[in-house]
């Protein structure tokens, strides 16, 4: 119920896995995330911040490119899900996006759809690009120049991940409806931008 309390969601361990928070901020439309996640089997603090630091060393600029030039990655948040009160790693990035033209609202989305060897939704994942320009758009439609930079930032991190020794996966909390005792990372081997239609994602919807 808007504007109600909400019920607390119990923690659900994650085996092995590492939630990266890409904070982003697009001024006026206001903040979001988007959430990946990597995993490797009995990793220590240590390892977490040789990552934190290979992202530190990351240029951003190409890579953020498509987003517009009005919405920055200001962070990314490293954060240990094996546990409850594990301790979080903060990268800052402050990077700006390139494109021009009139900032859509950050409710309209481009979906990136992530697959695993495994078949059915709970080893499905999306990534939902934000903050993107109007430019790229026509009559509900992403154009490739949006969509082949946005699917080379999924690349980027698949590729990043196995050259830090980790995987990227999609995260599965619940197998046939059920929630796991904990849930598993699962890696992902191919990435695609299934519709070109411009997604709706009402979880970004301001509420006032």
């Amino acid at each position: 119920m808007l504007g109600g309390p909400r019920n607390a969601m119990a923690f659900q361990p994650t085996e092995n896995g590492l939630r990266l928070i890409l904070n982003w901020d697009a001024t006026q439309m206001g903040r979001y995330t988007n959430h990946i996640w990597f995993a490797r089997p009995s990793y220590t603090q240590s390892d977490v911040i040789d990552l934190a630091e290979a992202i530190d060393g990351t240029d951003f600029t190409t890579l953020v490119g498509p987003w517009h030039n009005d919405v920055s990655l200001t962070s990314i948040a490293l954060v240990d899900e094996r546990e409850q009160g594990a301790p979080q790693v903060i990268v800052p990035i402050q990077t700006m996006g390139n494109a021009s033209g009139d900032l859509l609202p950050i409710s309209l989305c481009l979906c990136v759809t992530l697959r695993t060897a495994l078949r059915g939704r709970s080893y499905r994942g999306r990534f939902y690009a934000a903050g993107l320009s109007e430019t790229n758009q026509q009559a509900g439609l992403w154009n490739q120049a949006v969509v082949t930079p946005v699917l080379a930032f999924i690349q980027h991190w698949r590729d990043f991940a196995v050259q830090e020794g980790w995987n990227m996966g999609v995260r599965s909390g619940q197998i046939n409806g059920v929630p796991r005792p904990e849930a598993i990372v699962v890696p992902i081997i191919h990435h695609e931008v299934r519709s070109y239609i411009v997604t709706h994602q009402r979880r970004r919807v301001r509420r006032v």
